[in-house]
């Protein structure tokens, strides 16, 4: 989920909730990454491009529907896809190791 910021200021954030939250009060953030994201969802779209091609290739040539091939190589398109959609955000836990803070810069 993701949400827009309104304001923000020294110690608090406002996220378009009826009261802001405290900086203080932040454990974890989760930065997306982008090429992941999108390396998968093509991963999804290839396998089912894939499955539907092979599947109407044994259907006008007469052959059975449902061969090994036809379940093999999109089940590993879609892990392929799953893992990498799943890689494609990371949890900052708000810590010693990370550290969140307002950085003052003037937006035009």
């Amino acid at each position: 989920m993701s949400c827009y910021l309104w304001e923000i200021n020294d110690s608090s954030i406002s996220a378009g909730q009826d009261r802001p939250m405290l900086i203080k009060d932040i454990e974890s953030v989760y930065p997306q990454f982008s090429f992941p994201k999108k390396f998968g969802i093509y991963m999804f779209i290839s396998g089912v491009v894939y499955f539907s091609v092979v599947s109407f290739d044994h259907l006008i040539n007469n052959e059975i529907v449902f061969t090994k091939d036809v379940f093999v190589v999109p089940a590993a398109l879609f892990g392929a896809g799953f893992i990498s959609v799943s890689l494609s955000q990371k949890r900052c836990k708000i810590g010693d190791r990370w550290k969140l803070k307002v950085v003052g810069i003037r937006i035009l």
